[in-house]
Order: structure tokens, then C-alpha cells, then sequence
């Protein structure tokens, strides 16, 4: 009997992308993974739902998260005030980072079954003119795209200095403020941060790891600016780590 196709939606986490690399990795390695995965995102975790749902290469996503972190404290270090505020625009980071994953021309996906998840979802908040999480899925152009992931990410002010981004006529921000990680019907829930309040049994996240080292206080450091090479390859570790406790605890079968 095949293994069963898993579906993955990844929380915010801003530079600490690597964890959810890992948890991809493990997955794609035991079969969990396949062209019928489904996978969904909020901030900086819509840049892994994307990737691996336009195929790129896991070992790219990370190589260009670690050239997107190098560029980001090259800066720091060049400016005299040395701080994120001497940058001009982390957004600008950012879309350095998306344009060079996907192509200029985004492949077609394969049509989903009917009642099934699409391929994509990217969740966005928008603020204004009402509160709720909205969901974006069929992307036609890389613009297209590009536009909704960055918006995910946008951190209010943090991100470019304004407090939210305009997308099909309404204002809208960070994916993650008010549900951390997108709620996708058949979506395993990946979360970086090992928050209490989250069900350990439901949740891929650092909880499933014994004597996790990392404080929230260090993880929300590193998550607005990344943590060295070796730390984000440790991340990865710990991403496959997770997932294997969480998966051979927990059959995907028997969820």
C-alpha cells in the first residue's frame, strides 16, 4: 500500500524558514510528499508553502534564505548605524528572495479533484475595511504571486515602514496576526514557535523535540533577524526531527 499524501500548512517565521525546510525534507525523504500535496502559508512561511508547491528545490529554498541573510547583516554591518532601521526596506529582501526562486513564467498546476485543497493557499490579514484572514490560491503570474507573498509577510511597519499593503482594493497585512498558521481543512499544522497553548498532538513543532535549547526570546530574535549559517542548518535538523517524532507517533493513517 502507497504512503498517504500529506498536506503541510506552515506558520509564520519569519527568517527561520529552515524549520520548515526540515520538515519538508523528512517528509518528502519517507514518501510523504508527492505531486497531489497541498500546502498552505502565513508570512514567512508562504515562501516554503510556495516553493514546494512550484516544485523548487528544497536545497535552493535554503541556499538563496541564506543569500537573502548574508545581503541583510552585509548591510547592517556597512551602515553606521548598524541596526534593521539603517536598512531601507526589509521588504526589499524579501523580493530578492522570491524572484529568484520562481520563474519569470509560472508553471501551470496540475488540476486538483474536485473538493480537494488547491495547491497553494497564502493567507494574508486584511484590516481594513473589515478584520478577518483571507486565503489566496490560483495564482496566474509571477507578479501575481509575489504581490500576495509579500504582503503575507508584510509585519506591520517592521517590514517596509507602513502599516499594511493594498491587494485587489482592500488593505491588508502579515498572514499570521490572527491565526498563526493558516487553518486548512487535511493541513498538518507546522509551527516554529513551541508556543504551550498549541496542541503538541496536532502540531509538527519544536515541542516534539526533548530538551529543545532555543527560547522563545532567542527563536522571535532570529525569526526578525536571521541567526547564523550553521544555526539555520540546525534548524533544518531539528525540522526533520520534529516531523519524525510527530509522524512516527502519530501515523498519518490514523488522523
Amino acid at each position: 500500500m502507497p504512503p498517504p499524501v500529506v498536506h503541510l500548512s506552515f506558520g509564520g517565521c519569519g527568517f527561520l524558514l529552515a524549520f520548515h525546510i526540515g520538515v519538508a525534507k523528512y517528509m518528502r525523504r519517507r514518501g510523504l510528499l508527492t505531486a497531489s500535496s497541498s500546502f498552505a502559508g502565513a508570512s514567512g512561511g508562504s515562501l516554503v508553502a510556495a516553493s514546494l508547491a512550484y516544485d523548487v528545490p528544497i536545497s535552493r529554498v535554503l541556499a538563496e534564505t541564506k543569500t537573502t541573510a548574508a545581503a541583510l547583516h552585509d548591510d547592517i554591518r556597512a551602515s553606521k548605524r548598524g541596526s534593521m532601521l539603517a536598512t531601507r526596506s526589509l521588504s526589499g529582501y524579501v523580493h530578492r528572495h522570491i524572484d529568484a526562486l520562481f520563474p519569470d513564467s509560472l508553471p501551470c498546476m496540475s488540476p486538483k479533484l474536485s473538493g480537494s485543497p488547491p495547491r497553494l493557499v497564502v493567507a494574508t490579514t486584511e484590516v481594513f475595511p473589515r478584520l478577518r484572514t483571507v486565503h489566496w490560491s490560483g495564482f496566474v503570474t509571477k507578479g501575481e504571486l509575489a504581490n500576495v507573498l509579500l504582503t503575507s509577510c508584510h509585519v506591520p511597519w517592521y517590514f517596509d515602514g507602513t502599516p499594511a499593503r493594498r491587494l485587489a482594493g482592500t488593505w491588508h497585512t502579515d498572514g499570521g496576526l490572527l491565526r498563526f498558521v493558516p487553518d486548512v481543512p487535511d493541513h498538518i499544522p507546522v509551527n516554529v514557535f513551541p508556543v504551550p497553548w498549541v496542541d503538541k498532538a496536532t502540531t509538527i513543532s519544536p515541542r516534539w523535540i526533548r530538551g529543545f535549547p532555543i527560547s522563545m526570546a532567542q527563536l522571535t530574535r532570529w525569526a526578525l533577524l536571521p541567526p547564523p549559517d550553521d544555526m539555520l542548518d540546525q534548524f533544518v535538523v531539528w525540522g526533520e526531527q520534529a516531523a519524525h517524532a510527530y509522524v512516527t507517533a502519530i501515523p498519518p493513517t490514523s488522523r
